[in-house]
């Protein structure tokens, strides 16, 4: 029972981590700003990349190929103990025998990928194209994500509760299977386009920059001194306008006296030339400083 318990919790956890990382990966790729909200709800971020994954002309199935592939991973892991000796007290396929290593390994998801097409072509030939199995083959990308996560699970369940396998073995053994779930994954758009269906995935990413864009303006809004019903004195900020005169302007007194420009100065007095050679005292006179209503 406590088997069990561990592999459904560590399923839960290499599953959630295969789909957070690739959404991450199509986020970084496709765009250069992200939100808070595109990177850190990891909720909404799962139920989004479950939707794209199961996303097809019947998404019960594509959830059905995703428990085909977690009953095949268990399938392995007894099928490794029916051919492994009873040498302990552990269970035969948690112990660290050669049959156990075998079909528990990622080596065993390579051959089944090489495999596949070939399963595909022989279920089509026997006439079962439009049959359960020729359905269930079909969902191959679900399939796969269910055996390669099942068997990661699966080989840290046998190392944590029974310490009979190599650590090294269930870690090594553990990332390449979750690569490969991760792969699988990346191909899902590409096979929803040979079926010549539309998915929705990529506007994922533009709802998230609207709701975010969204968000900034109401938030310049409400810090305005009117709120969102604020409107400015200046016609500029209309975005219609040339010119920053304000909207009052109509509104001035008749008797109202534009000032002068500050170009627009009055010329100084000169006093007229004189050929008379200046005396000192009138140096001195010129030096004096002018009064405060003297212009510059």
């Amino acid at each position: 029972m406590l088997d069990i318990l561990v592999w459904v919790i560590l399923f839960s956890i290499f599953s959630g981590i295969v789909l957070v990382v690739h959404y991450w990966y199509e986020l970084f790729t496709r765009k250069d700003r992200y939100g808070r909200d595109e990177i850190l709800n990891i909720p909404q971020i799962i139920q989004d990349q479950l939707m794209h994954l199961t996303d097809g002309r019947d998404r019960l199935l594509q959830f059905a190929g995703i428990g085909v592939g977690i009953a095949i991973a268990w399938c392995l892991t007894w099928v490794g103990g029916f051919f492994s000796p009873d040498v302990g007290p552990e269970p035969d396929w948690a112990s660290a025998q050669m049959p156990n290593y075998f079909f528990q390994s990622a080596l065993f998801v390579l051959i089944l990928h090489l495999a596949y097409p070939s399963f595909r072509d022989l279920a089509h030939d026997s006439g079962e194209s439009s049959g359960m199995l020729m359905r269930i083959l079909n969902t191959e990308i679900s399939l796969f994500f269910g055996l390669t996560c099942g068997l990661a699970a699966m080989n840290l369940t046998v190392w944590g509760v029974h310490h009979q396998t190599s650590f090294l073995f269930s870690l090594i053994n553990a990332v390449i299977c979750l690569l490969y779930a991760g792969f699988r994954l990346d191909q899902k758009q590409e096979a929803l386009e040979k079926e010549g269906l539309d998915s929705d995935y990529g506007a994922t990413y533009d709802e998230y920059e609207d709701d975010d864009r969204e968000d900034l303006d109401s938030d310049f809004a409400d810090d305005l001194p009117g709120g969102p019903d604020f409107q400015s004195d200046f016609a500029s900020d209309d975005g219609e306008a040339d010119s920053i005169v304000p909207r009052y302007q109509d509104d001035l007194p008749d008797d109202f006296e534009e000032p002068e420009e500050l170009n627009q100065r009055r010329p100084r007095k000169s006093k007229p030339a004189s050929n008379k050679k200046p005396t000192a005292e009138d140096r001195i006179a010129d030096l004096e400083l002018p009064d405060d209503n003297s212009d510059f």
